[in-house]
């Protein structure tokens, strides 16, 4: 399958292997952001357009007329205090909606959400069983009541939640865990066996084209996870990163212990520093269990291409490249 692909947020980090992928495999490709790409070559892709400014964007999407539309273009920090703070992820998701439903062209639409429509730890009794507990994830939830509140005869849609994702163009945090265990600067929480449903970004890449290509009683006005479809554990993820890199073994420490330097952190980041390397949130982060079943999406995607180990060596392979290791 081929054809015209516009992708917003095609800048960022999962956009920009997006964009990748469709061009690696001869389609024609637009890409709408309001930043650069984080990848200078795809520039050859890209137009500078907010998805806040309306008319512009449902220029650009009539003018292109795409066949499918994958929406990322979010606001995706922790950092807003109130919903209001992520104005893209409200107005911006319907200006994009009306702009898809108002090309004529489009057949098939995917708009990204975040797992984070539930509170970490949380089981979701239906696709749409809401339980925020940031700001950001209320954004998000908004995302998705607005995608959904479309009327019958609107192009089909589909929703799909990104878990933790990592790998090449990516930024903080998992960057940062990389670049941390490449200085022998990791240490995990002493007889902890910590399980994630993270997802390395090139089988998210291939869950997305999978979604385009599902069946339509698979595909329309359902929502997906996208991310790794079995967990990793975290220190074994940390010693492939290891392995990968040829550093030395990471030590574990007693949870006491890092606790402490936690506190340290949170103590810092209430001076003035914005990224401590460690906080009792990101603390809690780390040490909490985050499995999710992803039995509906395996049916689609079938096996995924990557291993875990794979994508280690992919992503540090690129911090070589980007000589940032």
């Amino acid at each position: 399958m081929s054809g015209k692909i516009l992708i917003t947020g095609g800048s960022g980090f999962i956009g920009c292997n997006l964009v990748e992928f469709y061009q690696s495999r001869g389609w024609d490709v637009l890409s709408l952001d309001g930043l650069a790409p984080r990848n200078p070559a795809l520039a050859n892709l890209w137009r500078e357009v907010s998805i806040l400014d309306r008319h512009t964007l449902c220029r650009e999407v009539s003018s292109f007329r795409p066949d499918y539309v994958v929406h990322l273009a979010a606001r995706t920090d922790l950092h807003g205090t109130t919903i209001d703070d992520y104005e893209a992820n409200r107005a911006g998701v319907q200006n994009i909606v009306d702009a898809v439903n108002a090309a004529g062209s489009v057949r098939r639409a995917l708009y990204a959400s975040s797992r984070m429509v539930v509170r970490t730890g949380y089981l979701m009794q239906s696709e749409w069983d809401y339980q925020p507990n940031l700001p950001y994830g209320d954004s998000k939830v908004e995302t998705e009541r607005i995608v959904r509140a479309q009327p019958e005869g609107s192009v089909p849609w589909l929703l799909f939640r990104p878990t933790s994702i990592w790998g090449e163009w990516f930024d903080i945090p998992y960057k940062t865990f990389f670049l941390t265990v490449a200085k022998n600067r990791y240490v995990h929480p002493k007889g902890m066996r910590i399980m994630k449903s993270y997802g390395y970004v090139g089988n998210v890449v291939y869950e997305i084209d999978k979604f385009l290509n599902a069946t339509d009683e698979q595909f329309n006005g359902r929502a997906y996870w996208v991310g790794d479809d079995k967990p990793l554990e975290v220190l074994q993820w940390g010693q492939a990163i290891q392995r990968a890199m040829g550093t030395g073994p990471i030590p574990e420490v007693p949870y006491g212990v890092m606790k402490a330097i936690a506190l340290v952190g949170d103590l810092a980041k209430r001076l003035g520093m914005k990224e401590p390397p460690l906080t009792s949130f990101r603390l809690d982060n780390i040490t909490m269990q985050m499995e999710y079943d992803f039995t509906r999406e395996r049916a689609i995607w079938g096996p995924l291409p990557y291993s875990m180990e794979e994508g280690v060596e992919r992503t540090v392979k690129w911090l070589r490249d980007q000589g940032q290791i």
